[in-house]
């Protein structure tokens, strides 16, 4: 089974909303998700990974006032889904006196999520890398307004489980391993995709798609005095 990358858009967009996200936050977290999977990083896995859990309840609140410790930054084992989008923007509002910045983001269980809000922090002309562990591998995302490129390897140094190494700069910053690319990714092989119709793994688009099907509203004479029907995603 192949969908556009709007299908498997719109059905993340639905599935999220079943789950409780609100308008604005469906759609970032819906962007993120489709922006993975467009690009072969498993967004749907990930997904289905949250949509399974019973602690699922939408929390985007960000508490700034204890938020940066000494540059460490802890969601407490909350979806990048959810504190992701909010934090990022954050991130980008403290950078623009600096020209460096380090961060910890600690507690994250899904650090995967942190590539498309990198990616589309460096629209603002930052530059970007990225460490996490996932699977006994170590990962190296570097972003910029050109292009992503991850590499993994073996190599473990400094980085604990469900920790995310962030570091900004306004120059160009190396990569840290010496390894091959596992992936690059730029407005090009974007666009291209963009083209292409997308093949799901069939068993996580069915859950997801499970989910978005409770976002309809059943028609009644009761939904239809609310405004059911009347031109939103659900018709």
């Amino acid at each position: 089974m192949s969908f556009s990358y709007y299908e498997i858009y719109t059905t993340c967009l639905r599935a999220l909303s079943a789950i409780g996200f609100p308008y604005g936050a469906d759609e970032d977290a819906a962007f993120i998700v489709s922006w993975l999977e467009l690009n072969r990083l498993n967004g749907l896995k990930n997904l289905v990974s949250l949509l399974r859990k019973k602690n699922r309840k939408y929390n985007g609140t960000l508490n700034t006032k204890n938020l940066f410790i000494k540059n460490k930054i802890n969601i407490k084992k909350s979806s990048l889904l959810m504190k992701g989008p909010g934090l990022f923007d954050l991130l980008g509002q403290r950078f623009i006196k600096k020209n460096n910045d380090q961060y910890i983001i600690e507690n994250c269980i899904d650090p995967i999520f942190v590539i498309p809000l990198a990616e589309r922090l460096c629209k603002n002309n930052i530059y970007l890398n990225s460490y996490w562990l996932e699977q006994n591998f170590l990962i190296e995302a570097r972003s910029s307004v050109d292009n992503t490129i991850i590499k993994r390897s073996k190599r473990i140094s400094g980085i604990k489980k469900n920790q995310i190494i962030l570091e900004l700069s306004k120059k160009r910053l190396l990569s840290k391993l010496n390894t091959k690319i596992y992936s690059m990714i730029n407005k090009r092989s974007t666009q291209k995709r963009l083209g292409e119709a997308i093949s799901p793994n069939i068993k996580n688009w069915k859950i997801v798609s499970s989910f978005a099907d409770k976002s309809f509203v059943p028609e009644s004479k009761e939904s239809r005095k609310k405004g059911a029907g009347g031109g939103d995603d659900n018709d």
